[in-house]
């Protein structure tokens, strides 16, 4: 909108009115013109290569289902748009307290309008309430889950190593607290561990 403003004031030498902001210059009009265009052109990559709503793509998950009981599964649904090529489709494992585990990132069949993603693990014990998330992950959020795998590796291997007992606390690598601001939520499906 700014940008749209600059170019008007350009176009039309200021506001003359009581001389408020004349601009006699024609290299200062072009100069805001050219500011202006820039403005324009950078809000329309950026309302375009990040996703604000995820309705436009349609990502839901068919299964499981609400409910269901499972451990190790396949999570998989539809998708009516192709997704910003900077985004990629997960599936993330949510908690009751809002804290999450990536999972395994989706495999996109644009042809058919179908995902999956395969191996996605409840975790937890028996009865444990879990939520399966399709979401987009912008550049922001892929950073986050590519450190907590290697973050993963780590700690599992030294974890390993110790041979601590599966029920320690410090057993796994904790959670993430929070989401970034570019990890998009699609859809979600309550589930039980089996």
């Amino acid at each position: 909108m700014l940008g749209s403003a600059l170019i008007l004031l350009a176009a039309s030498a200021g506001v003359s009115y009581n001389n408020y902001l004349p601009i006699e210059s024609v290299w200062a009009r072009l100069a805001l013109g050219v500011i202006g265009l820039a403005m324009v052109l950078v809000s329309t990559v950026l309302v375009r290569v990040s996703p604000r709503s995820a309705k436009p793509y349609g990502v839901s998950i068919l299964t499981p289902t609400a409910g269901d009981e499972v451990d190790l599964t396949t999570v998989q649904g539809t998708i009516r748009k192709a997704i910003p090529s900077s985004y990629q489709l997960w599936v993330l494992r949510f908690y009751p307290d809002g804290a999450f585990v990536p999972l395994h990132q989706a495999v996109i069949d644009m042809e058919n309008q179908k995902w999956v993603a395969y191996q996605c693990t409840a975790g937890g014990s028996k009865g444990d309430i879990r939520f399966f998330v399709a979401a987009l992950v912008g550049p922001d959020g892929q950073a986050l889950i590519d450190y907590f795998f290697q973050a993963a590796d780590r700690h599992n291997g030294i974890m390993d190593r110790l041979d601590p007992k599966r029920t320690e606390p410090f057993r796994f690598l904790p959670t993430i607290a929070k989401k970034t601001k570019d990890v998009v939520e699609c859809d979600r499906v309550r589930v039980k561990r089996a």
